[in-house]
């Protein structure tokens, strides 16, 4: 048995509210009943409210962060600037200390050269010394024995004869004289031939000295160039490793670190103060209210100065009231005209259980008598709308899509009154 039912035309409807997050009063109302408007297009404007000093401080406040966020750049810029400056020049003291290492070491070995092949050259003059004067010496002694073996051998000299008288008696002291005037000579011959042999030792071991002095010198003069050489690298290394220290000294100066974290905080300060403008500014364009689809004005509830939306005003029949935190309900409803294709009836409960999506649907409509049209269920509503227990039925919401052939030559209406036959 099909299930019969009355319902009426549906065209899509808008019922529009101002966001709940903006608060204000009706400054300015764009449209008028009847009015046909396009998406889009501003309906009202809500007034009354501090969303325009809220603007003015959140783009002071974006101004002054986009102040600091440039001083902190051209801060951070500065020390990078001056980092680099002193990480170069501590690289240019680090080379020059570097070569200078290099130029002492080349001097150093020259001056220890130098001490060495003068040490081994007086080394060698004293080693010649030594032999000549070992030389010296020995012919030295052989001409001491030779003058002394020449000295023993040497007769003393006889005396005039004497006369005959006496003759014994001056013959016994003329031979006392000659014997201690013998000894007397030889022993002046020895003793200069021991004095010759001993000046001439001394004339070797002077030599020898002489040689021995100026080869001390000489090894003194070669630890000292050594010494010295060890002072100047020691000297050098200390400076090489300051010079060394002064380059992560510079990359790691804190001011860099100091100044990025104030670029940091600064940056951080600029997009919340940034986020927050764009959030008053989407906040303001919530306050114009605009049409979400093409359509024809069927509503207005609110005047200028009041809440939009009040709740002793009554919506036109067809449209879901929204409740809103300016007093509850529609303020301007929309209705597009251009899309008359459904029908919103309502099934008894008694027949609800026989009625299935798309099942075919056959309906008249009162302007155009007893003419059908042709649809199809497209939606059952859950819940049925009435008091259960009662002698009055509970209904059902059922929503019918109208084919596309539509009225054809028939002109459809908003609200227009069905009768509706559903094929089960």
């Amino acid at each position: 048995m099909p299930v019969n039912a009355t319902g009426f035309l549906q065209a899509p409807v808008y019922n529009l509210v101002f966001s709940s997050s903006v608060t204000g009063l009706i400054s300015d109302i764009y449209v008028h009943l009847g009015q046909t408007v396009v998406a889009n297009q501003p309906l009202a404007h809500l007034g009354y409210n501090t969303y325009d000093a809220q603007l003015r401080a959140a783009q002071v406040a974006v101004d002054a962060a986009r102040n600091e966020l440039n001083a902190a750049q051209a801060h951070v810029l500065n020390q990078l600037d001056y980092i680099h400056a002193q990480v170069v020049l501590a690289q240019t003291t680090l080379n020059a200390e570097l070569n200078n290492r290099q130029a002492l070491i080349r001097q150093a070995n020259a001056n220890v050269h130098f001490a060495q092949v003068t040490l081994d050259r007086d080394q060698a003059t004293l080693d010649a010394v030594i032999r000549a004067s070992n030389a010296a010496i020995k012919v030295a002694r052989d001409t001491e024995q030779s003058a002394i073996a020449a000295c023993q051998a040497t007769p003393a000299t006889s005396g005039t004869p004497a006369s005959t008288g006496n003759s014994d008696n001056n013959n016994s002291n003329n031979n006392d004289n000659n014997s201690d005037s013998s000894d007397n000579s030889n022993s002046s011959c020895i003793k200069a031939a021991q004095d010759a042999f001993r000046a001439a030792v001394a004339t070797a071991d002077q030599a020898v000295v002489t040689a021995q002095g100026t080869v001390a010198k000489d090894r003194a003069a070669l630890q000292q160039a050594q010494a010295n050489a060890d002072v100047d690298l020691t000297a050098v290394a200390g400076r090489i490793n300051e010079a060394r220290a002064s380059i992560d000294v510079a990359r790691l100066n804190p001011d860099r670190t100091n100044a990025l974290i104030a670029l940091t905080s600064a940056e951080y300060l600029y997009r919340t103060s940034l986020a927050a403008l764009l959030v008053i500014e989407e906040t303001i364009q919530l306050l114009t209210l605009r049409a979400p689809h093409a359509g024809t004005v069927t509503a207005i509830i609110g005047t200028i100065g009041g809440q939009p939306g009040a709740v002793d005003n009554l919506v036109p029949a067809g449209g879901l009231e929204i409740q809103s935190d300016h007093g509850g309900l529609t303020f301007i409803q929309l209705t597009d005209t251009t899309r008359v294709n459904r029908i919103q009836t309502y099934v008894d409960e008694t027949d609800i259980q026989k009625v299935r999506l798309d099942q075919g649907v056959s309906f008249t409509l009162k302007a155009y008598g007893t003419h059908k049209f042709s649809g199809h269920v497209i939606q059952i509503a859950p819940n049925g709308l009435g008091y259960p227990g009662t002698t009055t039925s509970v209904k059902y919401l059922v929503i019918v899509q109208v084919d596309d052939s539509g009225g054809g030559s028939y002109a459809f209406y908003h609200h227009m009154t069905a009768n509706v036959t559903i094929s089960t």
